[in-house]
């Protein structure tokens, strides 16, 4: 799934390099990954809250543009902040497991 994923924000980069300069697509571009495709949503990780609401209000059309061409489908998108998460997105069992103390004691000490 990964592997899938990376190609088609691949696709979906190169298609939104072309449209713009290239210090516009280091600058709002290059530190983007893409997380998954959930519930015909694809979710990119950007690495700040700025990068988040510049991407959202300048370039949400572009990208949905160049992601739906990538994939050949109808995908929506959706921005989370890198380390963050979300609510609704699956979660790492792992993680779960790593904090599990602050889900089993009220008040997170364990």
């Amino acid at each position: 799934m990964q592997a899938q994923l990376d190609l088609i924000w691949g696709e979906a980069l190169n298609i939104i390099r072309q449209q713009l300069n290239v210090p516009t697509f280091k600058t709002w571009f290059e530190n983007t990954s893409p997380v998954t495709i959930y519930e015909n949503t694809m979710v990119i990780s950007v690495p700040n809250s700025f990068a988040k609401e510049w991407l959202e209000s300048r370039y949400f059309r572009l990208i949905k543009e160049a992601v739906n061409r990538a994939a050949n489908n109808d995908l929506n998108i959706k921005f989370i902040i890198e380390g963050l998460g979300d609510e609704g997105l699956p979660v790492n069992k792992d993680v779960v497991e790593e904090n599990r103390a602050f889900t089993e004691y009220p008040f997170g000490i364990a």
